[in-house]
């Protein structure tokens, strides 16, 4: 299986990591292309120009006696040379403000392309002419401002030979610290300050950036003319360049003059393929991003259906807890209404066997105070025929006693006499004790 890291003529460099490229996957690397292999964060080698399994796996033997693969991971570099395009502004002495571009023409050193891993650990896994461009882009402006704009004025900017000898200098002498630290180096420089020019050619920079940062896919023809198109307009302004500034001999200058106006021939045919490749990259992301959007509503549409469903069950479900709690109300209600009637029933046996108990002492109470009255009443009989016996025999003593002549049976008959009235005194004194002092009766039982 051929690996491919590039598809996209802006990039010129991609880090990756092992766990995103298939086990066994070759490659093949151009003369102009490297690779610099990672084990555990540390560069183990740089390959270039060959044909190498990238990813290898470890054999059986080592396995076996415990080695695991290494954690690889893999930084790609087309080593160029590249044409990185710097979008310069600002005033001239007689204060027109002016945009130009810069251009520096760059080559990574194989030994030295390591030094851009330093943009990976920033989070820059895809390298890309625009993020060399935004790395140089401030450093440059400053100084061509400081040097250059401040003591020119426009039209020495733009038609005066030294300014633009200054100006590629400047470019190549400021920029060359910062080119090595991030593993290149600059063979040349030039500028143009034709704003229209520009600023087509910065817009065409712009819609190849976009696409790689995409993550787009562009075909092997599509990038070769995307490049050409793009190298063709950059070296037009070359050309210019080196027809102002440089010193050619005649025949230099003719064939320099020549491809200038090949250029300038082409340029429409150029315009016209790039705006296909543009529009057919363009169509196939609108393409790319209906799908997506089609796609996202298809599984908002399932979200929904789901979440529908999941109502509709959480709906059924309440439904039977409702019912259930309903019932179980209803069953605690029934409940609670045979624990109140056989309560009530309990208690009405209760309350019947307490009247009957009642009514039965009142009706014992009503006897014993009808039996009371009747011997209270037989009783006073009693008395009242013992006090009528009484006060006769009283009356027979007396006169007995009276009429005597004999003292003795005198005597006798007071004798008698008192006999007769303590019994009196004592009868009436026992008829007063309460029958319930002489009975003890109980209070009747339930």
């Amino acid at each position: 299986m051929n690996y491919k890291w590039r598809t996209n003529p802006a990039v010129i460099a991609q880090y990756v990591m092992d766990k995103h490229v298939p086990n066994g996957s070759k490659i093949v690397l151009k003369p102009n292309e490297a690779c610099v292999v990672l084990e555990g964060g540390r560069v183990a080698g740089i390959a270039t120009q060959t044909e190498m399994e990238i990813n290898p796996r470890l054999g059986a033997i080592s396995r076996f006696f415990g080695k695991q693969n290494p954690s690889r991971s893999f930084l790609f570099v087309f080593l160029g040379p590249h044409d990185v395009m710097l979008p310069l502004n600002g005033k001239t002495s007689d204060g027109q403000q002016v945009q130009g571009m810069g251009f520096i023409r760059i080559m990574f050193d194989r030994e030295s392309c390591p030094k851009l891993l330093q943009m990976a650990a920033k989070g820059t896994t895809t390298v890309t002419l625009a993020d060399i461009s935004r790395s140089l882009i401030q450093e440059a402006t400053t100084k061509i401002n400081q040097d250059i704009l401040n003591s020119v004025t426009l039209e020495q900017l733009r038609s005066d030979v030294n300014v633009s000898k200054d100006i590629s200098s400047t470019l190549q002498i400021a920029l060359r610290n910062t080119a090595a630290s991030y593993g290149f180096s600059i063979s040349s420089a030039w500028s143009n300050w034709m704003d229209t020019e520009t600023e087509r050619l910065d817009k065409m920079q712009v819609d190849l950036e976009n696409l790689a940062r995409k993550n787009h896919l562009m075909g092997e023809n599509e990038q070769e003319h995307a490049d050409k198109v793009l190298s063709s307009q950059i070296r037009k302004f070359e050309l210019l360049h080196n027809l102002h500034v440089a010193e050619l001999t005649a025949d230099a200058k003719k064939n320099a003059a020549a491809e200038l106006a090949q250029i300038e021939a082409n340029i429409e045919v150029d315009r016209a393929k790039w705006n296909q490749i543009r529009d057919q990259e363009v169509r196939q992301a609108n393409h790319s991003a209906e799908l997506h959007a089609i796609r996202r509503d298809e599984q908002l549409a399932e979200s929904l259906h789901a979440i529908e469903l999941a109502r509709n069950q959480l709906d059924v479900k309440q439904m039977e807890i409702d019912q259930n709690f309903a019932n179980q109300e209803r069953q605690q209600q029934m409940a609670q209404d045979n624990v109140k009637f056989a309560h009530d029933l309990e208690q009405d046996k209760l309350d019947s066997k307490t009247n009957r108990a009642m009514d039965m002492f009142a009706q014992v109470q009503e006897n014993k105070r009808k039996r009371m009255e009747m011997d209270a009443n037989r009783e006073q009989d009693r008395l009242q025929t013992q006090s009528d016996m009484s006060n006769k025999m009283l009356d027979t003593l007396a006169n007995i006693a009276s009429s005597t002549n004999d003292s003795q049976v005198a005597i006798e008959a007071l004798k008698q006499l008192s006999e007769l009235r303590k019994s009196d005194v004592k009868a009436s004194s026992d008829a007063y004790t309460t029958e319930s002092e002489k009975s003890g009766d109980e209070d009747p039982k339930v």
